[in-house]
């Protein structure tokens, strides 16, 4: 086959080679022919498979993601009440329990890390009864609130505005929330219990993600091959230099990195419940504009690389109702609940996957919080909770990393020693 390394076979070429074959017996010349065909994959270098460069990386969904994992390092943040109540040896081991159905272990080196945030919010109330004859009786309760947000992240180089970064991204995410009422503080074994449950929910709802929706439109499908030759290069030596590097991820957890990016993240606002006729959606939005601003994401473009969700849940309830009867007055105990979840996406961000290269929407940073205020409807201050958590959020982006491009080591130089606070990587591609 000389002359043919370095291109692709013609026509002619392979009728020279088959032609013998046809002299040959079956048996013959089935063997020759899987002789031909693996050779002609070696000696081809412009034959790659699919999925196997950072320009043909396939789309997966958070349920492809999960139903490919083997195993994950552990991260558990727990608010400080939970943790003086709830080991977080118990912790731990539930969270082993929920992901073995999947068939993801458990282990401190693994690449991937599973972060778990469990918080909690304790709202104290007591609802007075008043009967007929003026005598009094009053019963003290809680309400609480819990929330979990789960989220499995790894570490990859994004290209963003012709550089690549490295990046902590979560391919799967979710969150769950839930309260319940009590005459005293519930007993260690409820935190126990409500963990378990709400993070069977976050898995399940990762797991059951099948939304190929952002499968179209990849910008790389408009690259020519010069480009595409370039970038693919450079993206696996960047894969290959993080695979000798210690496992920052599992010893600190994500790093939010905004490096690279300047444009304004496409908003997406999700009132439910009284949030509709309680937040004003100008002002709401205003509130943002203001924080993205701060965090210098206000370029425009037709298609925007981030989106930013807002989901806020709110119900106004009665949480006890005294009734007439048995010589009581009438008498009630409302609430109001809130929920409130926000999440900042980027969209195909690739990452090598069990010797794949493929792609995904993923998570850079989300924000849950929950809480139940005792009030009127007539002294309702929710608008104000919901404007404090766009502005906590928006500081957090405001304060995220930012880090200056690093030049990418060639063959004959030594590579750079990776530090915690030196990531991105310079290419001269475009994206």
């Amino acid at each position: 086959m000389k002359g043919l390394q370095g291109r692709l076979l013609t026509v002619r070429d392979s009728r020279v080679i088959l032609r013998p074959l046809y002299r040959m017996g079956a048996a013959m010349r089935s063997f020759w022919f899987a002789l031909f065909v693996v050779a002609t994959l070696l000696l081809s270098p412009q034959i790659i498979l699919a999925g196997n460069t950072f320009s043909d990386a396939q789309w997966i969904t958070g349920g492809d993601f999960m139903a490919g994992l083997k195993d994950v390092s552990l991260i558990i943040k727990v608010s400080q009440d939970i943790a003086v109540k709830v080991p977080t040896s118990e912790l731990e081991r539930r969270t082993a329990e929920e992901l073995a159905p999947y068939g993801i272990a458990v282990r401190p080196s693994a690449p991937v890390v599973l972060v778990i945030d469990y918080g909690h919010d304790l709202e104290d109330f007591y609802t007075t009864a008043t009967y007929k004859d003026g005598s009094t009786n009053r019963w003290d309760s809680y309400f609480h609130s819990v929330s979990v947000t789960a989220g499995f992240f790894l570490t990859t180089a994004v290209l963003r505005n012709g550089k690549f970064y490295w990046a902590d991204v979560s391919p799967g995410q979710a969150f769950a929330f839930w309260g319940w009422t009590t005459g005293i503080d519930s007993p260690v074994s409820t935190y126990e219990q409500y963990f378990s449950s709400e993070l069977s929910d976050c898995l399940k709802t990762i797991s059951s993600d099948h939304d190929r929706s952002g499968a179209n439109n990849w910008y790389a499908e408009t690259w020519t091959p010069q480009k595409k030759a370039l970038i693919n290069a450079e993206f696996t030596q960047l894969m290959s230099r993080k695979a000798t590097m210690p496992n920052r991820l599992a010893q600190v957890g994500p790093t939010l990195n905004l490096s690279g990016l300047d444009t304004a993240p496409r908003l997406i606002l999700l009132p439910k419940g009284e949030t509709t006729s309680i937040v004003n959606e100008d002002s709401w939005r205003e509130a943002w504009g203001q924080e993205l601003a701060r965090a210098g994401l206000v370029g425009k473009t037709t298609h925007p690389s981030l989106s930013l969700s807002h989901a806020v849940w709110s119900s106004l309830e009665v949480i006890s109702n005294v009734s007439k009867l048995y010589g009581l007055e009438a008498g009630a105990a409302r609430a109001l609940s809130s929920k409130e979840f926000i999440e900042l996406d980027e969209r195909d961000v690739v990452f090598p996957f069990n010797g794949q290269m493929v792609r995904s929407t993923v998570t850079l940073a989300d924000f849950a919080y929950t809480t139940t205020c005792m009030q009127s409807k007539e002294h309702i201050e929710f608008p104000n909770e919901v404007l404090a958590m766009v502005r906590q959020f928006g500081t957090e982006l405001s304060e995220s990393k930012r880090f200056a491009p690093l030049k990418t080591v060639d063959a004959q130089r030594t590579p750079v020693a990776h530090e915690s606070d030196s990531w991105p990587i310079s290419t001269n591609a475009s994206r």
